[in-house]
């Protein structure tokens, strides 16, 4: 029989995740696998995410690239936003992929706040160029 120390249990639980039952290690269910996903990483092992996966479907359908594809053009773009220069690790997610509605040519890599810029003003230069000329004094 295995004697349990309640308060030391509940810290447990407390240090991950408050009120979720200890899954593995003390942790939550997510928490035991997001570190079991983290550490085959760090042994090298290739770990093909589904998130990965999906990204591989939504480029290739709706923009006829590979993630391969994606991460050339970001290298080409020096690791940055086309526009401002923010790097993915600065804006805190993957940079978006720009394209022309009118010709679905891709432009480039944008950062969320560039992409709906250029959403916004309906990727009209004069637009951009008046609102440009009305934030210079």
């Amino acid at each position: 029989m295995r004697i349990v120390d309640l308060e030391q249990e509940q810290k447990k639980i407390a240090e991950c995740c408050f009120n979720a039952p200890v899954y593995g290690n003390g942790l939550c269910m997510y928490h035991y696998y997001k570190e079991r996903e983290l550490s085959k990483k760090k042994k090298n092992k290739k770990v093909i995410s589904s998130s990965d996966v999906n990204r591989e479907h939504l480029y290739k359908t709706y923009y006829g690239i590979t993630i391969a594809d994606y991460d050339k053009m970001l290298e080409s773009q020096g690791g940055s936003c086309a526009i401002c220069g923010k790097t993915p690790e600065e804006n805190g997610r993957r940079l978006a992929i720009d394209h022309s509605h009118k010709t679905e040519k891709i432009r480039g890599l944008l950062c969320s706040n560039c992409n709906m810029l250029l959403g916004y003003s309906k990727d009209n230069p004069d637009t951009l160029r008046r609102a440009a000329a009305y934030l210079e004094p």
